[in-house]
């Protein structure tokens, strides 16, 4: 799946997309997680991160969800 109608999908196409959630799988997201991150606001926010480098919205992406796992966690229970 790659949630190609959620938010910011257009903003990064494709490829870029598919490496993001490969990267949430590898840091053992389950493919339910990876569908509520893929289309939070946290692709937003890593891409206002990224500065429009598709390059680095990956990397922001993944420090996005490290840094704030606790409220990650959260928008996955529905609390955030």
């Amino acid at each position: 799946m790659a949630y190609e109608d959620a938010y910011s999908y257009d903003r990064y196409g494709a490829t870029q997309w598919k490496r993001a959630i490969k990267a949430l799988e590898k840091l053992g997201y389950s493919e339910a997680e990876v569908e509520v991150i893929m289309r939070s606001k946290y692709t937003r926010w890593a891409a206002d991160q990224a500065d429009g480098k598709r390059r680095q919205f990956v990397s922001s992406l993944v420090d996005y969800v490290t840094k704030y796992k606790n409220n990650v966690r959260l928008m996955l229970e529905g609390e955030g």
